[in-house]
């Protein structure tokens, strides 16, 4: 029997590691965890014990040998629905100086009490001094105010920054809740969020609203002959989304002001707005000054539906993109029906409509290569996707 002398490669070193936490004591981390860059910590604590436990001042975690190391450079926090005790985040934040991307999802950030919610402000201006590039907060919630600061923060750090530094990309999400929460749309702090639009050195800005998961029941939507509107009318309940509303005054306002006016040191890439509705207007006076976008997803408040043959919505827009798109690349259009109209779906035939308009704005955008259009973010409703072809004509299909 041979045998193989030929020494093993050593295995590759671990670059990623997720941790479950039944309480807010880290492990000790071995030597071997000196090459992480990233790490996820998951809350699996007993929701009996999660209260009192966020309620008490957080051990050092030195004192358990539980600091992570410096080596990290992404940082996940999921599940932590009550937050976290006082000194746990600050302390994570001084541990990891390195760090340059932060992901929190499904949390309440700054916890249920004053000392959660200083500790949760020193987090963040900690990591931004340091130099945090990435955020994104997803599915999560704070108590008001926590956003403002983390604008000043985010502002502060871009204005001191150097060579490059600065928050680069800021995605908040949220998953709609408005079909079985009335007051979803309080729970969003949107009025701080226009600050936060407005920090300087951005690359890509994305407030984005998603539907919720499907159900298992299909809505009724048996296939008939499209009306020449191109839409088929159906019953039953949709996964869709309910932005917040299209507004001249509020926070809507607010958010539009900040982007269409220059904000030093931004030049925004990718741009997701669809956590609120706009008008037409809204959208033109974004793209005015946002003119090297080249990824951007809007929901845009029709003024009625069943009008496809007029593209109302898109036939609106495509002056502003032919004008002032200049590095457009990828469109999502996410069309908001008003309130009480009928639901309708998109239909095979709503191709035969809508390929001589794609054509017509292709031709205005001329760096534009993929065009989808939605229903509220409805998948039952269907999803129309245009791409551009080698010979550059469009070539479209509807997802049902």
């Amino acid at each position: 029997m041979a045998v193989n002398n030929h020494p093993q490669p050593p295995a590759p070193a671990a670059q990623a590691a997720q941790i479950p936490l039944q309480n807010f004591t880290l492990p000790a981390f071995p030597p071997e965890a000196s090459t992480l860059r990233s790490l996820t910590l998951t809350s699996d604590i007993n929701l009996t014990e999660y209260q009192s436990l966020v309620s008490s001042p957080n051990p050092p975690l030195s004192s358990t040998g539980g600091l992570p190391p410096q080596s990290i450079t992404e940082l996940i926090l999921e599940l932590f629905s009550l937050g976290f005790p006082s000194s746990f985040l600050s302390t994570l934040a001084s541990a990891l100086p390195n760090l340059k991307s932060l992901t929190i999802f499904s949390s309440l950030i700054d916890g249920l009490n004053d000392a959660s919610r200083r500790d949760a402000e020193d987090f963040f201006r900690t990591l931004l001094r340091n130099g945090l590039r990435e955020l994104h907060l997803l599915d999560t919630f704070t108590r008001p105010g926590l956003y403002g600061v983390l604008a000043n923060a985010a502002l502060a750090a871009g204005s001191d920054a150097t060579g490059g530094g600065g928050l680069r990309f800021l995605e908040i999400s949220y998953t709609d809740r408005c079909a079985s929460d009335e007051a979803f749309h309080s729970r969003i702090p949107a009025d701080e969020l226009a600050a936060l639009a407005g920090v300087p050195g951005l690359v890509a800005l994305s407030l984005t609203l998603n539907p919720p998961p499907p159900s298992n029941a299909d809505a009724d939507g048996a296939e008939a002959d499209a009306p020449v509107d191109g839409l088929v009318e159906i019953d039953g309940e949709v996964e869709k989304i309910k932005p917040l509303p299209a507004s001249s005054e509020g926070a809507t306002k607010a958010l539009v002001d900040v982007l269409s006016k220059p904000q030093q040191g931004q030049q925004l890439k990718m741009l997701d707005l669809t956590l609120f509705a706009l008008t037409p207007t809204q959208v033109g006076e974004i793209l005015r000054v946002n003119e090297e976008l080249a990824v951007l997803s809007i929901a845009v408040q029709a003024d009625s539906v069943g009008r496809l043959a007029e593209r109302e919505v898109g036939g609106l827009i495509s002056e502003e993109l032919g004008k002032h798109a200049k590095c457009l690349e990828v469109l999502e259009e996410v069309d908001i029906p008003p309130s009480g109209s009928k639901i309708k779906r998109y239909s095979p035939s709503s191709l035969n409509l809508l390929n001589p308009i794609i054509e017509d704005q292709g031709a205005k955008c001329t760096t534009l290569q993929s065009y989808k259009i939605t229903m509220a973010k409805a998948r039952k409703l269907g999803i129309v996707n245009f791409g551009k072809q080698g010979d550059g004509k469009w070539m479209g299909e509807v997802l049902l």
